[in-house]
């Protein structure tokens, strides 16, 4: 009896050992998710947009970008009052007064709620055009901005 008494408890301390690193090896829920902002302004008046990034996953390879009128940390995409770009694909962007231009592999749907004096482009490049951008930096002469 004494022998199998030592085995179930020596059994229960390395379970309990295991829960242990386990819990601490894996990240709790929202502990894996970064969220960045960027807010635009209008050169010619109040109005802003805010481009709303959502990073998520142990490795971060869940990403959504959202172009919006809400400058909030909550995020919930909504495809009635934002564009929604959802992958790791990058997005360009610039502002030309009132205009904000967006270089995207693919173009959103265009949200019938979205309130802003912008008026919001989208350019569709192809992969070779968007890679030639992003390749030493080039994105930058053509005063553009990289969210990625």
């Amino acid at each position: 009896m004494g022998k199998s008494m030592i085995m179930l408890v020596g059994g229960i301390v390395l379970l309990f050992v295991a829960l242990v690193v386990l819990y601490f090896t894996f990240p709790k829920k929202g502990y894996d998710t970064n969220i960045e902002i960027i807010e635009i302004s209008s050169p010619n008046n109040s109005s802003k947009l805010y481009i709303k990034k959502k990073t998520w996953g142990m490795t971060g390879d869940g990403q959504v970008i959202v172009v919006s009128n809400e400058g909030n940390n909550i995020f919930e995409p909504d495809s009635t009052s934002e564009y929604i770009f959802k992958g790791l694909s990058p997005l360009l962007y610039k502002v030309e007064k009132d205009t904000l231009v967006l270089y995207v592999y693919q173009a959103s749907q265009v949200p019938a709620n979205l309130k802003s004096d912008f008026v919001v482009r989208q350019i569709e490049l192809e992969n070779p055009e968007m890679m030639k951008l992003i390749e030493n930096d080039n994105y930058k002469q053509q005063g553009l901005i990289i969210v990625k």
